[in-house]
């Protein structure tokens, strides 16, 4: 560098410089971040309300349209009575952080609206 450029620079004010350095390197972090996060893992839903490849809300919104009832169940099978004729269970992925496991009151609950005439649409797999 030779003197006039370093002359230059040094009549850039201190605070405004450090500022803009810190807001640079703050952008980024944050690019950074941002980045590892749109490539991380991605686990399936199986939602109703997930649009993604994972998810079946194109599925609900189709029956809806086609005119069958639908309606988002959202409880322990032990909730289930006669007013809901049909119930499509998809069972989660085994390594699914977000899901909880059945319990056996659960299956009993699930076994005896079965018997007591209700329909079950299994999609999974079964051990």
């Amino acid at each position: 560098m030779n003197g006039r450029m370093l002359r230059t620079l040094g009549r850039l004010p201190r605070f405004e410089t450090a500022l803009l350095v810190l807001a640079t390197a703050l952008l980024v972090a944050l690019s950074v971040a941002s980045d590892r996060r749109s490539h991380g893992v991605h686990v399936d839903s199986y939602s109703t309300y997930d649009a993604d490849g994972g998810g079946y809300r194109a599925f609900y919104e189709l029956l809806g349209r086609e005119g069958v009832r639908v309606e988002r169940f959202e409880q322990r099978p032990a909730f289930l009575g006669p007013a809901l004729d049909t119930l499509v269970w998809v069972e989660p992925l085994p390594f699914d952080p977000t899901q909880s496991v059945m319990a056996a009151a659960d299956i009993a609950a699930l076994q005896t609206w079965v018997r007591d005439g209700g329909r079950l649409l299994y999609v999974g797999h079964d051990d």
